[in-house]
């Protein structure tokens, strides 16, 4: 409704490459604060159903699949620094849950672009 006909929509998302088990997806919306999680082909119908013409999708998963394990090998690298200014904080439960966040993401998780116009 808020774009006129001919206008554009873009948009960036994570899609999901590989089924997740419910425990993993589970996990994977609390750390992420993800509300869902769509396939590339689900963003695609939806966009399509949404009253758009799909006029270009890109994976760029394996441009972004390196984000994540960069974020945590930055987060180790200055973890001294880290307890200095978060005194008793758990880092260690920290480190447990981007373990187990990477291991989700690489094997599940991707990046795409949409672009579409309102018919």
């Amino acid at each position: 409704r808020c774009i006129k006909p001919g206008g554009q929509l873009l948009v960036a998302n994570f899609i999901t490459t590989q089924p997740m088990s419910p425990e993993e997806e589970q996990f994977y919306r609390q750390v992420f604060h993800a509300g869902y999680l769509f396939s590339l082909k689900d963003h695609q119908e939806l966009i399509r159903s949404s009253g758009f013409e799909l006029e270009e999708t890109m994976d760029i998963s394996s441009n972004t699949a390196r984000t994540t394990p960069l974020t945590r090998e930055a987060l180790n690298a200055r973890m001294d620094e880290i307890r200095q200014k978060l005194p008793g904080i758990p880092l260690e439960m920290l480190d447990t849950v981007w373990r187990q966040a990477i291991d989700i993401s690489t094997r599940c998780v991707g990046y795409a672009l949409f672009r579409a116009r309102r018919r």
